[in-house]
């Protein structure tokens, strides 16, 4: 092996990565990266750009874990709940509005002092919770006590996915914490998965679920609603972009189950898909949501018939079957524990004919493996092996860690969150084909994403 072969491989991996990105952003006619700029980040118009944007960020992780202290490492790690509660005070505040507003008269951001005038905080204590967003590329400080917004600050703005995320998660997150060690000792919690049996039902919930918590607070409803729209960024271009949905949903019925304010399910409607019908389902008062989404974004679809929403309830047998009906299960089974999952995919098994497919789009959890054996010898080697892996491969690039290292860290992150809150859980795809045969089905294909996310064909066995 050649000298220093994990950092010229992770070199070349980032040059590589960031010129095959850049060749991209400039072929889609994108402008430079810029977080100055409060217009979002350009959409990865195809593929190749996803897989080189992940390739970069895998790299930086490790190459910053590389160079990093165990002492530095921890304190980046324990920051990260500081810029949390600085998240939720701005959130809670507005800061990020007022800051766009005062920005409209002055190119040299808002004073502090007129911030915490607007809020009620002392200037002195508000300029530390602004630096630290600051510190973190939300804000910017334009010149000395004053701040303007970035790219990514812009998206705290009320009626932005980002803010009702920060919104609705940061006043439950830090009490559901506290008390996440006691459930996975305490003798009833710890072997269960009830979902009154979580962190959250034992703090802030005060016993409730999260369901019946967001059931009988609509203002959180209404946030966690919208955030919803932030894990569907995330999902929604990658899935459109990489799996084959105009060919399999050709002459179908698609059954978008939970489908919530139908705001997957209504992109299928603007493909032009020959034969498409779509119904969505949910509980009543949801599904009337996705009514709405429909006559606004693809109102043919509603006027021709197309599109129908009705109320279900996916613990019982689904009342719609055929030879050319499919489901689609959309970040649903990561809400609930094996049980629970096991009986909505009955339910599905009972109904659907032998030809139909469920479509699970869902999380895919991989083991934390170290990097593959397969070291360059030489610097030939390094300079020429294959960096642009990325989470639709079965491994990343040497010497980044199989699971694509701590960039990959989101998936692991919501699989924590469902811990919390839910008692639900995000899977390997060996627990996914486990729930399947036990539902009386067969796991029959997974097409991972560059999101991170999969789709899991399952049929009947």
């Amino acid at each position: 092996m050649s000298d220093y072969a994990r950092l010229r491989a992770l070199a070349q991996t980032l040059n590589s990565a960031l010129k095959t990105y850049e060749d991209e952003l400039r072929a889609a006619g994108h402008p430079d990266l810029n977080i100055e700029a409060l217009t979002p980040k350009p959409p990865d118009a195809t593929t190749q750009m996803a897989q080189a944007r992940w390739a970069c960020l895998n790299a930086m992780d490790v190459l910053r874990t590389s160079l990093q202290s165990p002492a530095e490492a921890m304190y980046q790690t324990y920051s990260g709940a500081f810029e949390t509660s600085a998240l939720s005070i701005a959130v809670q505040n507005n800061l990020a509005d007022a800051i766009f507003m005062g920005c409209k008269d002055s190119d040299d951001g808002v004073s502090v002092e007129q911030l915490a005038a607007k809020v009620g905080m002392d200037p002195a204590k508000l300029a530390r919770v602004l630096r630290m967003l600051a510190v973190r590329h939300w804000l910017r400080e334009s010149k000395e006590g004053h701040f303007r917004l970035t790219r990514l600050g812009a998206s705290l703005r009320q009626g932005q996915s980002v803010h009702a995320w920060i919104a609705v998660q940061c006043p439950i997150l830090f009490p559901s914490l506290t008390e996440l060690p006691t459930t996975l000792t305490d003798l009833v919690s710890k072997a269960t998965e009830d979902e009154h049996q979580t962190a959250f039902a034992r703090g802030p919930g005060c016993g409730q679920s999260m369901f019946e918590y967001l059931s009988s607070h609509p203002e959180a409803a209404e946030q966690f609603g919208l955030s919803m729209h932030a894990a569907g960024e995330i999902q929604l271009a990658a899935s459109l972009r990489e799996f084959p949905w105009h060919d399999r949903l050709a002459h179908k019925t698609l059954i978008d189950v939970g489908g919530g304010a139908g705001h997957f399910s209504v992109e299928f409607a603007k493909m032009d898909i020959p034969g498409l019908s779509i119904v969505v389902q949910d509980l009543p008062g949801t599904f009337e949501q996705a009514k709405r989404t429909f006559e606004k974004q693809a109102p043919e679809f509603v006027t021709s018939g197309r599109a129908t929403f009705e109320a279900c309830d996916f613990f019982k047998p689904n009342a719609r079957s055929g030879e050319n009906t499919c489901y689609l299960l959309r970040s649903i089974l990561h809400d609930w524990g094996d049980d629970y999952c096991v009986q909505i995919l009955k339910g599905l098994a009972h109904s659907m004919h032998p030809a139909s497919s469920i479509f699970l789009h869902e999380i895919l959890i991989q083991p934390c493996l170290p990097p593959s054996s397969e070291e360059p010898e030489s610097d030939v080697q390094v300079k020429d092996h294959e960096v642009h892996l990325s989470p639709t491969s079965s491994q990343a690039a040497w010497p980044i860690p199989r699971n694509f290292g701590g960039n990959a860290a989101q998936t692991y992150a919501l699989d924590y969150l469902m811990l919390l809150e839910f008692n639900g859980r995000e899977r390997t795809e060996a627990q996914f084909a486990s729930l399947a045969e036990e539902a009386g089905l067969k796991l029959v294909n997974v097409s991972p994403l560059t999101s991170g996310r999969a789709i899991f064909e399952m049929r009947r066995a």
